[in-house]
């Protein structure tokens, strides 16, 4: 099977109705198979087949400040990164629609109808003393539960986890309806998936260890792994990504052979269809060391695939070393593929995804990206009452921020709900301790895909 796909985007500009490139899936050998005695992932995509895009127009900055996911989030311009996201997803299924892709690359058990299917979303939700340091853009977690939902799961069956000690809930739970659908259930660890049992982890570990309850004994029918580009502390030279995710899903024992076991286990690629159907690493930031540090690049990329060593393979050997010059131990990083049945000559490159043009609904040539977004406040408020103003729009997820003069953020400010609908904010005129500030002028920004707006309001304490 072949697919026309640009290199560039000066390519994909200049070439809209001409071929560029031809890429040629690699048809897997029986032997080749990634887990012994296991299926392949996606009958119709290729285990050796992984995607990329790089687009620097996801983002329209970098943070200075990691603490909050808010923060994570304040310069993701979300309708860029769903949008590269459904072109990922057609370049990997090779279709030429995202309805049909999206079709292609997730599956469900033949018993059962899309309505009645139960799925868990991976998610690196790693901090350090309860701070977060680097995690999967909201925009990336909530296009995969659209694209879920799509096919008729209901969102309240999508549970968003990082089960043992890492906390999904403590990070995510506060933007549910607010950059992340609704309906969906944010676990708090392993509550939401029954807790914990015991399960067998194959060689070459060849152990019983704890895994999460409902990913271990198949209540849930399709598994996505979502992480972050990174590096570790734990051992010599490789870097940790999709499969080292997964120690949120066992009883964490930092050790590559470990991690190659529960890779290979019942609970990850068990069932029919396999369980775990979708690697995806949000590479937009990168940490050149530890999962719990802040991030050091910026490489603007995303990678999707169906197999998860090779995911990890490409990632570090062509981010990681390509574009962030980080240095690995090889013999390491070789397992990656040589424990799974392959090669380092059965893995070439990414295939190479254009972006989405920019705002195609919204954007005329010349024209600047555009947002729908208004503020309404007061100007000035007192100690005895707190702030409240209306937001317009309902285009999603908006971020609010108090800063002094100085542009020293105060406080950030959730997004609530009336019973009318309406979007409002209230400020109490305190810090993020819990503190009040000084009398005085502040603003409040305003930011929302990217753009951002600013009023002036005093406050009189």
């Amino acid at each position: 099977m072949r697919r026309k796909i640009s290199k560039t985007r000066r390519d994909f500009l200049k070439t809209s109705m001409g071929t560029v490139a031809v890429i040629v899936t690699k048809k897997i050998e029986a032997s080749k198979l990634p887990f012994p005695n296991q299926k392949i992932i996606n009958p119709a995509i290729d285990n050796l087949r992984v995607v990329c895009c790089h687009d620097p127009d996801m983002v329209t900055g970098t943070p200075t400040s990691w603490n909050t996911i808010a923060d994570q989030n304040e310069y993701a311009v979300v309708e860029q990164i769903q949008g590269n996201i459904d072109q990922m997803a057609m370049a990997l299924a090779e279709k030429d629609n995202p309805k049909e892709a999206w079709e292609a690359i997730f599956q469900k058990p033949a018993s059962k109808q899309w309505s009645e299917v139960k799925v868990a979303i991976k998610v690196n939700a790693k901090t350090r003393s309860g701070i977060p340091k680097n995690n999967p853009r909201l925009a990336t977690i909530d296009k995969i539960c659209k694209a879920i939902n799509s096919l008729g799961v209901p969102m309240q069956s999508i549970i968003i986890y990082d089960g043992d000690d890492e906390e999904a809930s403590a990070l995510y739970e506060d933007y549910i309806g607010n950059g992340l659908p609704s309906d969906v259930i944010v676990s708090q660890r392993n509550d939401a998936l029954g807790g914990t049992m015991s399960t067998p982890v194959p060689a070459p570990w060849s152990r019983n260890v704890n895994c999460t309850r409902d990913i271990a004994n198949g209540t849930i029918d399709l598994l996505v792994n979502i992480t972050v580009n990174k590096g570790s502390h734990d051992w010599t030279g490789p870097a940790t990504i999709t499969i080292k995710n997964h120690l949120g899903t066992f009883a964490p024992t930092h050790d590559f052979d470990f991690m190659v076991g529960i890779t290979k286990s019942d609970a990850i690629v068990g069932g029919t269809p396999v369980r775990q159907q979708l690697c995806f690493v949000d590479s937009i930031y990168a940490c050149r060391t530890g999962p719990s540090d802040p991030p050091s690049h910026a490489p603007h990329r995303l990678v999707m695939g169906t197999c998860s060593p090779v995911v990890d393979y490409l990632v570090i050997k062509k981010i990681r070393e390509d574009v962030m010059n980080v240095t690995h131990t090889s013999s390491i990083v070789n397992r990656y593929l040589t424990d799974f049945g392959y090669s380092t000559n059965d893995v070439s490159d990414f295939i190479n995804v254009d972006p989405t043009p920019i705002n195609p609904v919204n954007q005329s040539a010349g024209s600047e990206k555009k947002t729908i977004l208004k503020l309404s406040l007061p100007k000035s408020i007192s100690k005895v009452s707190a702030i409240s103003f209306d937001l317009t729009s309902k285009v999603r997820p908006i971020f609010i921020n108090i800063h002094n003069l100085k542009g020293r953020r105060i406080r950030s400010l959730p997004i609530l709900s009336s019973s009318d609908g309406k979007l409002f904010a209230s400020w109490d005129g305190c810090n993020s301790s819990g503190a009040r500030v000084g009398s005085g002028e502040y603003l409040v920004t305003v930011k929302q895909n990217g753009k951002a707006m600013s009023k002036k309001i005093e406050l009189v304490q």
